[in-house]
């Protein structure tokens, strides 16, 4: 397949397709204007699109189930969860975040779980993209920022509960509080340094599949000698993505994380001069060559346990597993 991106952008009923006309470098999209996807890691490679675009017709299609097998996972998330555990007791980190892989092998139905997601989670930016040939699937709720004119916003999404077998969510918790604001402060923080009139909305709920976060909303008046590449680059990776301070929890990730995040906790979406809207990349994952990885993480702060924390990202992954487990049979799980 040639490369293919399509999207559906939240509390919207209609797919678009992102018509790809070149891959241009970062001076040319910035006068263009296109769709981008950026890596965790600045070191890994950015992807520029210059393009138009038009609504996906898309044919519903009966597929046949088939099966696919969970590949065990080895001890690479839990050595380093509880190294993220200790650090934070020991080392002065306030908020590290773990990533952790799960493995699917066998041929995956990618149009089919792309579209069940749109279905699903109409308050999550839904995405599928085939670059080279790796196909990349996603159903984020995070909103890095939005644009229109000189009006910025950011959604301050941190803390984490799950819903139980009853459909009840588990109470907030003084930790969940606490990271939330870690989060909130910092970007608060970014805005004041680029921005007029930075405010902050009332904290809320807000339910993503079986797992429900706290969530704000930031917005601010672009100052007249700033632009959105300052304040991005700032921006990103959050403390929601990354921990606090920010560039240690950076350096801690890259010493201690054994797998590459890639395009997990990166972000992607729209840009122009006069408009942007861009996501963080959260609960995706990438095919390739009949292996399926799902990405998802957690935020390690002061009272964090290895139970909960491994717990959180089994919830998470249930995203993009129930989409999965609609068109194949997983054999084989393991935990």
């Amino acid at each position: 397949m040639n490369n293919f991106i399509a999207y559906r952008k939240p509390n919207e009923s209609y797919i678009i397709q992102f018509n790809i006309h070149k891959e241009a470098v970062k001076e040319e999209f910035l006068k263009c204007g296109g769709f981008m996807i950026a890596p965790f890691n600045d070191n890994d490679e950015k992807f520029y699109f210059i393009g138009d675009e038009s609504e996906l017709a898309v044919q519903i299609q009966t597929v046949e189930r088939s099966s696919i097998r969970r590949i065990k996972e080895g001890s690479e998330y839990r050595d380093t969860l509880g190294k993220a555990i200790k650090s934070i007791k020991d080392n002065g980190l306030q908020k590290v975040v773990v990533s952790r892989q799960i493995q699917l092998e066998g041929k995956l139905n990618s149009m089919e779980v792309f579209l069940d997601l749109v279905s699903k989670h109409n308050n999550a930016f839904v995405y599928l993209f085939v670059i080279n040939d790796i196909t990349y699937i996603g159903a984020t709720p995070e909103l890095l920022i939005h644009k229109t004119e000189n009006s910025i916003n950011t959604a301050s999404l941190a803390g984490t509960v799950s819903q139980g077998v009853l459909g009840y969510f588990s109470p907030w918790t003084e930790k969940e509080y606490h990271e939330h604001k870690l989060v909130t402060e910092t970007i608060v923080t970014i805005y004041r340094k680029y921005c007029n009139e930075v405010s902050a909305s009332e904290r809320k709920d807000l339910i993503a599949s079986s797992v429900k976060h706290l969530y704000q909303n930031i917005s601010g008046e672009l100052k007249e000698d700033c632009n959105l590449i300052d304040i991005l680059d700032e921006l990103h990776p959050t403390p929601a993505i990354a921990g606090l301070p920010t560039d240690q929890a950076i350096q801690w990730i890259n010493k201690n994380e054994t797998k590459n995040r890639e395009y997990y906790t990166g972000y992607l979406g729209l840009y122009s001069s006069a408009r942007a809207e861009l996501y963080v990349n959260l609960r995706c994952l990438k095919y390739q060559n009949e292996i399926t990885t799902i990405y998802v993480g957690g935020g390690i702060v002061e009272g964090s346990t290895f139970e909960s924390e491994f717990e959180e990202t089994e919830h998470k992954a249930e995203t993009l597993l129930s989409s999965i487990r609609k068109f194949h049979n997983i054999e084989f799980e393991y935990k």
